[in-house]
């Protein structure tokens, strides 16, 4: 991804181009090297975000040099690799809430904690399942 600068901020000027680290895709970065001088600025994506609401820069579409299978292929393995997270999460869920049962049923904690625990996993287990489900539509 690449930003252009239009209008001007720090030392940066308009038409200054911010472009995606190659070591960390959360890094934006821009170089200029003269004779007399080397500038070296880098954002995290939270900030660019900011400067894009406020209208500081603009994002570029640059056309990806991989044709559009690889894309797909690179795109299908990335929601494969967030099903598997979501999977994850829903099992490990279900087991923070067995222990709340269990602490519970041993007389450790309140029974007010069991519902709050009952209803956070029910609500987190909605709202995974139904992203789950439309990665997996996608994915098909």
């Amino acid at each position: 991804m690449k930003y252009k600068v239009v209008k001007e901020f720090d030392s940066l000027k308009k038409g200054d181009i911010l472009e995606n680290s190659k070591e960390d895709s959360e890094i934006f970065s821009f170089e200029e090297e003269t004779d007399t001088k080397y500038k070296y600025i880098s954002y995290s994506k939270s900030i660019i975000d900011d400067l894009v609401a406020g209208k500081y820069l603009t994002l570029i579409e640059v056309e990806d040099e991989c044709d559009c299978e690889c894309i797909c292929d690179c795109l299908k393995d990335k929601i494969c690799l967030a099903i598997d997270e979501i999977d994850s999460l829903l099992e490990q869920y279900e087991a923070d809430n067995k222990t709340v049962h269990e602490k519970f049923a041993d007389n450790e904690i309140p029974y007010c904690a069991v519902v709050e625990a009952d209803t956070v996993h029910k609500n987190l287990e909605k709202v995974l399942t139904h992203i789950k489900n439309i990665l997996e539509d996608v994915n098909e």
